[in-house]
Formats: C-alpha cells, structure tokens, sequence
C-alpha cells in the first residue's frame, strides 16, 4: 500500500481521535467497575461507600466514634480553626487514600482497592475501620 501525505494525516487524525475516545471510555469503564462493599462480611475492614450508621455493624460504629474524637482533637489544635459542617473521618482525610481520577475514586491499600490495576477503587466519601488521620489534608480543609 502507497502511503501518500493526505492518508497520512487522515491516519494519524484517525488514530489520536480514536485514542481520545478509547482513554474516555477507560476512564467510564473504571468507574463503573468501582467497588462498593456495604456488607462487612465481604470485607474485613468494613469499608462503606458512604457513611452510614443503619448500614454499619456494632464494630464499625465504635470505631467511627473514636476517629470522629481523634479528628475533633486534630481540629481543636488549630487554634481559631472551624471545621467544616459536617466535617467527619472519611477516605478523602484518610493517609491511606491516594486520589486516582477526577471524579473523585481513589485507591486505598488497606481495602485492597488498587484501581487500574484490579478495577477496584473507594470512593472519596468513603470510610473503614482502619481510617489514619491525613493531618496535611486536615489543615487543608481547615485553611490553616
């Protein structure tokens, strides 16, 4: 086949856009594939999507009252500091969360959720019981 400069440029506007698409289409595919585990008995760590006090076991509920104390304790050190309304332990504040995509999945090793990699991401919303403080973000959200 005789490459001539017109189906080359029409190939190569082909290939980026078809690129373009294929990366958007990854990144919906990857969302969708996002886990959710609201059942403590799949797993361990009693990871909810979102904080919910009907959803949690009696484990869970202790341990959200003592990272809410801790993240209480972290905001009172900020003298003249408010902390947001509603501002509680979640993925976002947690050490382990790493942000992966803009829309606010991420990957967290201690749910085993290492997005691309295996499909599973937790969701900025999110907690478990093995929440860690992420004090820069911490002071981020507080404007210090």
């Amino acid at each position: 086949m005789k490459i001539n400069r017109r189906n080359f440029f029409k190939n190569s506007a082909m290939g980026v856009f078809s690129l373009t698409i294929f990366s958007k289409a990854a990144g919906l595919f990857n969302i969708a594939l996002a886990f959710v585990r609201d059942d403590s008995k799949v797993n361990k760590q009693g990871y909810l999507h979102a904080w919910d006090e009907e959803k949690a076991d009696d484990k869970s509920k202790k341990k959200h009252a003592k990272h809410v104390t801790k993240l209480d304790k972290e905001v009172a050190k900020h003298e003249g500091a408010k902390a947001p309304e509603g501002y509680s332990p979640i993925c976002s504040n947690c050490s382990q969360y790493k942000k992966a995509e803009d829309d606010g999945y991420g990957t967290c090793a201690m749910v085993m959720a290492t997005g691309k990699k295996d499909g599973k991401f937790v969701y900025k919303t999110g907690w478990c019981r093995v929440w860690t403080i992420k004090k820069s973000t911490v002071k981020k959200d507080l404007g210090v």
